[in-house]
């Protein structure tokens, strides 16, 4: 019966805290490694306060958050970190999983160290943290990231604070971070949440920062990994935590990048007053260097405290690089003369390329007069690229076929070799951080083969290559992901087929009418021509094609001379239309070969506040890229040249704002437009420019444009509600609330913003519903039974054009559950009643209360919500219990913002005394 009592009570406690208890966690972390299959190794890094007295209580480490499997310990390591009163110790874990999924493994101890200035009675909050792998067929194998900078580090009151966790990913993969809270573990419910009363450790410490003109502050740069509090107020212990994303692409056919998983570091910052100065590093730019390269560099600090020395320390991925032979070098040179410096040194080849930049992270750490030690720590980005591949020659390889050939690539551990062509030549100026094809310059990726191979036939993916155009050709190479990574783009070289038939030249817009429309076609003679092969006579054919409907023969003649032709009677200006050349030989007209079709210029018109957007295209087998467009517009019944475009990357656009002439386009008037578009095969054999001609189109301004989203979403609490009020809390039922918002700008986009449109839903997850459209820059929501819920708000413009819904600002409800541990129920008035002390009775939505006695016997059962009013009786006899301590487990379900965090569970005890 004893034991029976003790397992009772330590169940309905949970574990609650008690002084007995030593204090010893700092911070820590999880990383984890897949080690095959399905099974994973988990790597517990723990940082303790030496002074708690703990040296190796148990820890055990949980799979995943559904899963009720405990993993024993095995120790790895444990060392001291100098001068700061904390030890490292490394726990190791092994577990198979038993299909693909997603998993959280997580650890959680009693307790944290004593006195963690930001969080409620952190020495009896538990220590929480957490990882989440991925496992998925398209991934190989994986591994979290490794952090390579201890989770507890010093900060000066008063001085600026520096850390970085020293992050990277042994697999290449892209990794980002995040500030997010000290978590601890609810036991009994399976969830963590938020530290009690956890608040930023800058705002918790409150004051200005180092300019004395904006509130102190902590941020955290997500893609460094610096996180920077400007500037620390009050001395004392903090904890916050980073949140270290990994990135990858799983599918090729998926433009974006997948979290693949994540690991939670808890740290711990230690503000002391000090009159010692934090020293500071002096790295190089950022950089980029080209695979076999060396990269050297000088690392500088200096200590404004003229009687300290500063050392200077190496870390991060580039120390930990294997083999050891491709590790970058630092040498620290100490000197009794300032800067302090050291020298850094990498030489780089082919298996250091990949997508995402190394970082090298130095730490400047003081030797003080004035203990303790501070430290300035920094990230060095170095990308490294491929070189470019080198391109020999482009010759002709058979009709219509032209054949490339390359040096093999140096790089053997690159995975492919990328093939992209265009018409014209273009010249590139070569960015070593910018590797792979430059976008927007019209090259067109036409094949990818081994890396191995040094040769290429372009047939045009079997229809043959044109004559008359030159094709330009450049290759890069790539490398294997998950690193990835490209080389710098080759050479280039162009070549152009023997032009032995005609080409077309103009395909232009004369006559721009719905049913006499006028479009003027011409070609050249044949310049080359093998009249052995081929015997005339030879015979032009022009064809018409409109959609999809069956070619038109307009023009046949056998005069070669006769390259023009005007087509008439057309549809130009709703149509375009299409032409293709055909070229015949002798007296039955044999083919010799055919042109490409060439369409008219087509150009769209999208008329906005004030303005009209000009688009325009054209299929055409020159290339218009390269050249000045010249926009005309009909100004006094004749067109105006008012404008030009150099034009690049095939997508051809201007918006006329009314600049011409100082004159603002109006509503009511209607624009006429054309596009004079000039082009070239890029071949010395055929003139360059080509002009050609659109249709005329015309239209007037109109609003089609959203309005900007409002920049602010303010939601305040009701007026006549208090978190802090304990009967206001017991006394509500029904809220009014006020939800405010700053104004779009009309010197910006809201100049015809003429009312709001007010956004909720009750739930985090849910979709937002419109409660109201107002023309104030305030909406009072009531009447409401729950102030948890999410608002957002649009703007609306005269034209009815709503703007991105965008702002969306969330609130929870304020929990309030606070119960008593004493009984006298004696009528009195004072404590005749075990009910709670303070409950906010409007988020209830259920509740059920059950009553033991010390031997496990249930007296009381509940579930009417919100009160308890337990008076000291007996449920089943209906007769006062006996003074004594009885044990109480109670389930509430409150309203919540978020369903997960609706269910929460108390257990504990309660005295009855007579």
């Amino acid at each position: 019966m004893k034991n029976r009592i003790i397992l009772l009570i330590f169940f309905l406690l949970g574990g609650l805290g008690s002084e007995a208890w030593a204090t010893h966690i700092r911070g820590g972390y999880i990383t984890a490694k897949r080690i095959s299959g399905y099974r994973y190794e988990f790597i517990l890094t723990i940082f303790r306060d030496m002074g708690s007295g703990i040296f190796d209580d148990p820890n055990e480490l949980y799979p995943d958050i559904n899963s009720t499997t405990v993993l024993s310990e095995h120790f790895v390591s444990r060392t001291q970190i100098p001068g700061r009163e904390t030890e490292i110790v490394v726990y190791r874990f092994e577990y198979t999983y038993s299909s693909p999924g997603i998993y959280t493994a997580y650890h959680y101890k009693m307790f944290r160290n004593e006195n963690v200035l930001n969080m409620d009675n952190s020495n009896q909050t538990t220590f929480y943290v957490e990882t989440k792998v991925i496992i998925d067929p398209f991934l190989a194998f994986d591994q979290t990231p490794i952090i390579t900078k201890a989770a507890v580090d010093y900060a000066a009151l008063g001085s600026v604070y520096r850390y970085n966790p020293g992050a990277y990913d042994p697999d290449g993969d892209s990794i980002s971070y995040e500030h997010v809270a000290s978590r601890q573990y609810i036991q009994g419910t399976n969830m963590s949440q938020w530290v009690g009363n956890y608040t930023d450790p800058a705002i918790r410490a409150g004051g200005q920062d180092s300019s004395q003109s904006i509130p102190a502050n902590m941020t955290l740069n997500p893609v460094t990994g610096d996180l920077l509090w400007n500037v620390p107020r009050v001395q004392g212990q903090y904890n916050t935590a980073i949140k270290i994303i990994e990135w990858r692409k799983k599918r090729a056919d998926k433009p974006k990048r997948d979290s693949i998983g994540y690991v939670i570091m808890d740290m711990q910052i230690i503000v002391e007053d000090s009159r010692n100065h934090r020293p500071l590093l002096q790295l190089p730019r950022d950089t980029c260097v080209v695979a076999g390269s060396r990269l050297e560099a000088t690392i500088y600090a200096t200590d404004q405290d003229l009687n300290d020395k500063v050392n200077i320390s190496f870390s991060g991925e580039l120390d930990t690089i294997l083999p050891v032979s491709n590790r970058a070098q630092f040498t620290f040179i100490p000197s009794l003369f300032r800067p302090f410096f050291g020298k850094f040194s990498w030489q780089t080849n082919c298996s250091h390329v990949r997508k995402q930049a190394y970082y090298a992270l130095f730490q400047a750490e003081d030797v003080p007069v004035n203990p303790p030690s501070l430290v300035d720590v920094r990230v060095w980005r170095i990308k490294v690229v491929g070189p470019a591949p080198i391109l020999k020659a482009v010759l002709p390889d058979g009709n219509g076929i032209l054949k490339l050939n390359w040096k093999k690539y140096i790089c053997t551990n690159a995975q492919k070799i990328q093939i992209y062509r265009k018409i014209d030549s273009t010249d590139i100026k070569l960015d070593t951080c910018t590797p792979g094809m430059p976008a927007g310059l019209g090259f067109v990726k036409i094949a990818e083969v081994a890396i191995s191979d040094t040769t290429f036939l372009d047939n045009n993916n079997g229809k043959g290559l044109k004559k008359g155009p030159s094709y330009c050709y450049r290759i890069l190479a790539t490398f294997p992901e998950p690193a990835g990574g490209e080389s710098l783009v080759s050479n280039e070289i162009c070549r152009a087929l023997r032009l032995d038939i005609p080409v077309v030249t103009n395909v232009t817009v004369t006559e721009t009418h719905q049913n006499a429309g006028k479009i003027l076609v011409k070609w050249t003679t044949p310049f080359f021509i093998d009249t052995v092969l081929y015997k005339p006579p030879f015979t032009y054919q022009l064809l018409r094609y409109e959609g999809l409907n069956p070619a038109i023969l307009v023009k046949s003649t056998t005069d070669t001379t006769d390259t023009t032709f005007v087509d008439s009677g057309l549809n130009t200006e709703f149509k375009t239309y299409r032409y293709q050349l055909r070229f015949l030989f002798g007296n039955l007209a044999n083919l010799i070969d055919s042109t490409p079709q060439a369409s008219a210029v087509r150009l769209e018109l999208k008329p906005g506040i004030k303005q009209i957007t000009l688009q325009w295209s054209a299929t055409v087998p020159w290339s218009n890229n390269g050249f000045f467009h010249f926009i005309y517009r009909k100004i006094n019944n004749e067109f105006v040249k008012i404008d030009s475009v150099l034009t690049e990357g095939g997508s051809y656009q201007y918006t006329d704002k009314g600049t011409f002439g100082g004159i603002p386009l109006s509503d009511t008037v209607t624009y006429c437009y054309y596009v004079d578009t000039r082009g070239s095969y890029s071949n010395p054999l055929i003139v360059t420019p080509l002009i050609n001609f659109s249709e005329i189109n015309c239209s007037s301004p109109t609003d089609t444009i959203k309005p900007c989203a409002p920049p602010e979403v303010v939601i305040q609490d009701p007026l006549n509600f208090n978190c802090d009020s304990c009967e206001g809390l017991r006394a509500q039922s029904e809220f009014s609330r006020t939800i405010r918002w700053k104004g779009v700008a009309e010197d910006t986009c809201g100049q015809d913003v003429v009312s709001y449109k007010v956004y909720y839903s009750e739930y985090q997850d849910d979709p937002l519903q419109v409660i109201g459209v107002v023309q104030d820059t305030f909406f009072v929501h009531t009447p409401l039974t729950n102030l948890a819920g999410c608002y957002a708000v649009t703007a609306l413009d005269r034209s009815g054009n709503e703007s991105f819904l965008i702002n969306r600002t969330c609130v929870d409800n304020c929990i309030r559950f606070d119960l008593p541990n004493l009984v006298t129920p004696n009528s009195d008035k004072l404590n005749d009643l075990f009910t709670p002390i303070c409950i906010s009775s409007a988020f209830v939505r259920s509740m059920k209360v059950t009553i033991y006695d010390r031997w496990g016997k249930k007296v009381f059962e509940d579930n009417t919500p919100p009160e308890i009013n337990w008076g000291g009786f007996s449920e089943k006899t209906s007769q006062d219990v006996v003074s004594g301590i009885y044990f109480y487990f109670i389930e509430v379900q409150f309203k919540r913002l978020n369903r997960a965090d609706e269910n929460a569970r108390y257990k504990g005890w309660v005295e009855v005394f007579k």
